[in-house]
């Protein structure tokens, strides 16, 4: 008996953490919660404060959205969209996704953003079954994912 594997081939693939700096004091807070347990007992309250710190940290990368261009298609934030419907793809820098998303947002666009992402990519869409004109995608190497999307699909 033979088994085959899925061989995936991942062009590109970025996790949106939080900087370190962010991670450290929300980690830190989340530590603070062993400070209930310090009069019952300083054992707890430090197991209690690693769990939390932990804990936080933990949620904090496990929520981070991830974008990977991989086997024809571009997926970010939970949703995927083929590369053969992918029209543009223009870098954003801080001042360009203010504009983005504020004055000039189209509510049909599909948006990944994390308030501490300073630079974004706004991919066209071309898709007759599909009303979303572009997603914006905050990323933490734009110009690596608009260089990977120019190669591979957009036209």
């Amino acid at each position: 008996m033979c088994h085959s594997k899925k061989v995936t081939a991942t062009r590109y693939s970025s996790r949106l953490t939080p900087p370190p700096l962010m991670m450290i004091v929300l980690g830190l807070l989340g530590a603070s919660f062993g400070l209930i347990f310090v009069p019952v007992s300083t054992t707890l309250a430090w197991i209690v404060a690693v769990i939390g710190g932990l804990v936080v940290v933990g949620l904090l990368i496990g929520s981070a959205p991830v974008t990977v261009v991989e086997d024809g298609e571009l997926k970010a934030g939970g949703a995927h969209i083929p590369l053969h419907f992918l029209t543009t793809a223009e870098e954003l820098d801080a001042p360009a996704l203010r504009e983005a998303m504020g004055p000039a947002a189209d509510t049909r666009a599909w948006v990944v953003h994390r308030p501490w992402a300073s630079s974004a990519v706004k991919v066209g869409i071309d898709d007759p079954r599909d009303p979303t004109p572009y997603w914006l995608l905050c990323v933490k190497d734009p110009h690596r994912l608009v260089q990977v999307l120019h190669e591979s699909a957009v036209h």
